[in-house]
Parts: structure tokens; sequence; C-alpha cells
């Protein structure tokens, strides 16, 4: 029943997450092993407007991986994850999960293609292991959504105003791939999550997340952990084969599914094709 729950919940998250910025992607792995719904920070009654920009992010690559571990586990979760920008504002993500973290074939797949400036999404697509397996087509979503238009936070405040929730600690240096880069270093604490952040102060990045470090209970009361850890960071226009799922899904049958229907069919692909131990 464990395993069976996990890999549910890993089958709604992942091309969702996708479509989110980092702060909510770190939280749904940590939501994978509380076993428990991604909680949406409030909306604060303030006017945020000035402290973030509209501006596309100048264009990068960024690979990390997270790493779930849970006391209530007997297995680790391990998500590899791309995260890239053009020069055209245009935002791509796509996430390998290995559940349990052991295994060399992927568990669940995901992508997003995503123009930030009129939320149209581009391409993208969902699939779990069970599904390749069971010969169900691909499911790709299509259509436009203003909540994928992406405000990115303004360096010049720390990467923390105006939140409350947000509390700056210190400037420090993170070295990625042998390079230092500036990053403002951001705590966040709430009932079940503490969360420890570094921020990317690179001007263009718009606060782009580079590393977290998140101690959790879930509602066993077990700890639990969720690491971010970078891999490499390219500055400059992504490699247009990145971004090429056309190219990368080419040899599937695939399933076109509109935007606003697409949490509704992710629900029901994961109920019929759930790995059950």
């Amino acid at each position: 029943m464990k395993t069976s729950i996990i890999n549910g919940s890993l089958a709604l998250l992942l091309l969702v997450t996708g479509t989110w910025d980092s702060w909510v992607h770190r939280n749904a792995l940590a939501a994978i092993a509380t076993r428990r719904g991604v909680k949406a920070h409030a909306a604060t009654p303030y006017d945020r407007s000035k402290y973030f920009t509209k501006a596309a992010r100048a264009p990068f690559v960024f690979v990390s991986r997270y790493t779930v571990t849970d006391d209530g586990l007997d297995h680790g979760i391990r998500m590899e994850s791309t995260e890239a920008a053009d020069s055209a504002g245009r935002a791509y993500w796509e996430t390998h999960v290995f559940n349990p973290n052991t295994e060399t074939r992927s568990t669940y797949d995901s992508a997003s293609f995503i123009d930030t400036a009129t939320g149209k999404i581009m391409g993208g697509f969902s699939r779990s292991r069970a599904e390749e397996d069971a010969g169900a087509p691909l499911m790709v979503p299509f259509g436009q959504n203003p909540r994928f238009v992406e405000a990115h936070r303004m360096p010049e405040n720390n990467c923390s105003a105006p939140e409350p929730q947000l509390q700056f600690l210190r400037f420090e240096s993170l070295t990625i791939g042998g390079v230092s880069y500036p990053t403002a270093v951001i705590q966040h604490n709430d009932d079940k999550f503490e969360t420890t952040s570094w921020l990317s102060m690179t001007p263009g990045l718009g606060c782009l997340e580079l590393k977290s470090i998140t101690n959790f209970v879930n509602e066993q009361n077990a700890k639990g952990l969720t690491v971010r850890e970078p891999v490499s960071l390219t500055l400059g226009e992504p490699d247009s084969r990145l971004t090429d799922l056309a190219g990368k899904t080419a040899d599937r049958p695939v399933e076109l599914i509109p935007i606003e229907k697409w949490d509704a069919a992710i629900k029901a692909a994961a109920k019929k094709y759930q790995v059950r131990p």
C-alpha cells in the first residue's frame, strides 16, 4: 500500500510542478514522502508588484538533483531536474524521478515548455513507467493558462522582500562546476517545513533557486529531508535539442489534453496505471 500511495502521488505531481516555481517544486517532492498534497502559499494582503519583475530571465540551463528521505519509508526518492530559459521568454522544465532512488530506469518523466509572457504551452508531456509498459499514449497538454505567466523576485531586495515568511540570513558564494555564483541564503518556515534556500543574485536570473535543504515532519510525525543540489549552470541560450519535445516524443502515440482538463487526466492515469506492490 505504501508504494502505491507514493507512486500515485508522483504521477499526479510531476508535469504540474514543471510549470511551477522552484519553491513549489521542492515542496512537491517533500509532499511525495509525506503523502499529502502540496499546500500553496497564501496570497499576501499587500502590494507585491514593486518587488517583482515580469521581464524574462536571462537565458540559462540549470541542472539539479533532488533527494527525499523519510523515516517512514525504507528507501529514498531521487529526481533529476533540468530547468532552462531562452531569450524569447520561454521556460523549460524536464524531470525524471527514480523511486526508489537506486533504480536505473525512471519511474516518472515529465517536461513542459511555456511562453512565460502569455502562459501559452509550447509543448510538454507526462508519462509513468507503468503507462509506458502498458502501451498507453503519451499525455500531451495544449492551451494557455495565465498562472503560467512568471513574475521573478528582484535580487535588489535580497530575494526575500516583501514576504514575511521569508527570512534573509546572509549572502554566500555557491560553487557550481568550478564557477562561483553569488546567492542570498533565505529561510522559510511553516508548521511542517523548515527550508533554507540559496537563491541566485546573478543579474537576470530572477532569484533562481540553486540549492535548498528542507526538513519536514509527515502526518505520522516521522521526520524527513529533501535536498536539492546543483549539478551544472550554463549561462546562455539553451541548445535547441533540449527543448525539441516533438523530437523526443516522435516514437510514441500521443493523447492531446486541454490544459483545463489536465489535472483530471493525470489523476485518472495515476489510478488506472499505478504500480501495485
